[in-house]
């Protein structure tokens, strides 16, 4: 019994110590806050900051902490923004960018833990729920048509498509064959009216040339 009591004495001592000590700390209230603009993001846009505001009180010291953590509780980042820093009236961390998972959702939790009596431990924490979004796939239709689109690039890769199929089906013939046997047909019907037209002219002079030679032999009889 006389060994229990000396030890029973540093114990009183001891509670007695740390009940003064925190009686001596000034009252306050401080709060978390984090900033996060939205809730749904593409992979290489989020980027989001913690800050710590007084709402009442004295300056203090302040540590900070926040992590992010999928929603099956899997932790996936963690930082330290403060470690017994001092605050007056507000801090705000630096920027972070995380690199996280698309098509995955998350909750960004921070706290503060300060020097001084905070009479609302309350809003000592925040948390933030947020989304990294997958990357948008094409997918076609049985029209053609694109999603998201109006089916007019899909529309014009038909056409291409068929040009290409009706050309390749179609007779090949050299332009250079093409225009001579159009050149050579057209120089045919000319030559074939040029020769008509002698032909009528000889006929007609023969004609005229007859009718004056009967003319002369009628004349010669008289």
């Amino acid at each position: 019994m006389k060994q229990i009591k000396p030890l029973f004495l540093i114990m009183i001592i001891l509670a007695s110590i740390s009940r003064a000590s925190f009686a001596q700390q000034p009252a306050c209230d401080y709060k978390v806050e984090i900033l996060v603009d939205g809730n749904e993001f593409q992979k290489k846009g989020f980027k989001w900051r913690v800050r710590a505001t007084k709402i009442e009180g004295s300056p203090t010291n302040i540590t900070g902490t926040a992590e992010i953590k999928k929603l099956n509780g899997t932790s996936v980042k963690s930082y330290k923004p403060w470690n017994l820093d001092p605050i007056s009236m507000q801090k705000t961390s630096g920027e972070y960018t995380p690199n996280l998972k698309e098509g995955e959702e998350y909750e960004i939790i921070s706290r503060i833990y300060v020097g001084c009596d905070d009479t609302n431990m309350g809003n000592n924490m925040d948390i933030k729920k947020i989304k990294i979004k997958g990357e948008k796939k094409e997918e076609w239709n049985e029209e053609g048509a694109k999603s998201g689109n109006n089916g007019s690039e899909m529309t014009k890769y038909k056409g291409l498509e068929e040009t290409k199929a009706r050309q390749e089906s179609t007779p090949k013939i050299s332009g250079r064959s093409e225009i001579t046997g159009n050149a050579v047909h057209s120089t045919n019907k000319i030559v074939y009216e040029s020769s008509n037209e002698k032909a009528k002219g000889l006929i007609v002079i023969s004609l005229l040339a007859l009718s004056i030679l009967l003319n002369i032999v009628l004349i010669w009889r008289r």
